[in-house]
Parts: C-alpha cells; sequence; structure tokens
C-alpha cells in the first residue's frame, strides 16, 4: 500500500509544482510543404548544431530562426524550453554556419525579435518581447557586454526599450522546423 500512496504523494507535488498559466504562444505552425526546402532539411549545419546542443531535450521540440550579419537568431518552441513567460532565444555567432559559438541564452522571451540600429561592444542590440508571468508587455533591449547577451530580459543589464529602430530576425509567425517529436 505504501507505493501507492507514495505515488499519489509524488503526483500532487508534481501537480502544485505546475505553472497555473498557459505556456508562452509558440510561433505559428507552417505545413511541411509550405517550409523552405534549406530550412527544413535535417542536415542543415544549424540543424545539427541545434540537435546537438538539445540532445537531452525531451519531445517535442521545434525551433524558428532568422540571421543578421554573421548572428543567428533561433527561438525554441516545446516544453523544457518555454513557459508563461515566455521560450528560450539561442544568439549564435559563426562565420562559417558550421561552427557556433553561443553569444546568448536568454530565457522568456517572445516574437517578434529584432535586430536594432544601436549596438554595444562591437556586436547589434537584440530587441525581444517580454509579457506573461506577470510582466507587463514591452520591448527589452540586450546589449552584448564584450562576450555574451544577457540571459533574463527581465532584469538589469537588459533594459526597457520604447520606439528603438530596427529589422525582425524572427516574427510572430515564424515556420517552425521540428527537431524531436
Amino acid at each position: 500500500m505504501k507505493p501507492l500512496v507514495l505515488n499519489a504523494a509524488l503526483a500532487l507535488t508534481l501537480a502544485a509544482c505546475t505553472p497555473a498559466e498557459e505556456p508562452a504562444p509558440a510561433p505559428a505552425e507552417v505545413p511541411a510543404a509550405q517550409v523552405p526546402a534549406a530550412v527544413a532539411a535535417d542536415h542543415t549545419p544549424l540543424n545539427r548544431f541545434l540537435t546537438a546542443y538539445t540532445a537531452d531535450a525531451m519531445a517535442p521540440l521545434s525551433y524558428a530562426s532568422g540571421t543578421s550579419g554573421d548572428l543567428t537568431f533561433v527561438l525554441f518552441s516545446g516544453p523544457e524550453y518555454c513557459g508563461s513567460g515566455g521560450c528560450t532565444l539561442l544568439i549564435l555567432g559563426g562565420g562559417d554556419e558550421i561552427d557556433y559559438a553561443v553569444l546568448g541564452e536568454t530565457t522568456v522571451t517572445r516574437a517578434p525579435i529584432r535586430v536594432l540600429s544601436t549596438s554595444a561592444n562591437g556586436r547589434p542590440d537584440v530587441g525581444v518581447q517580454v509579457a506573461g508571468g506577470g510582466a507587463e508587455p514591452h520591448e527589452a533591449l540586450l546589449a552584448f557586454d564584450g562576450t555574451k547577451y544577457p540571459s533574463n530580459p527581465t532584469v538589469p543589464p537588459a533594459r526597457r526599450v520604447d520606439g528603438a529602430e530596427g529589422q525582425v530576425v524572427i516574427a510572430d509567425d515564424a515556420p517552425l522546423t521540428s527537431l524531436k517529436g
């Protein structure tokens, strides 16, 4: 009888830890026939890098991506990388699309993701949307500190920005590429 009681207690404990809010909305799913072949191909350097980077992540897992200059932006969608405040954004550097360097892993972000017209320490500032999880909706500026971009857009050194000029690299309705399930 003890295993049954223990299992019930564990289930209640886990249920209490589950967030009451729905996860952040993911970028829109696009039928495979509408996704460009270069994006959908499992053998692209980005897909190979992300498959290795997320090897221990549970399914389902997908991502939307965009580039600007030598930066690649990846916004994940999946239970391990998203919560009520948003999803994880990877900011990758790498000139040859094979050997990526992680310049930022920023949680609780939402699309649209923008490259702003300002910069810090030789890298462009990045604008991300912040909402959900109790945060007032706004755009946050992520500035490169010489080594990395901030890991959380809701606390310093990230800061709120209004009316900044920039270019969208991942739109609200960006197509998703599946990594797992």
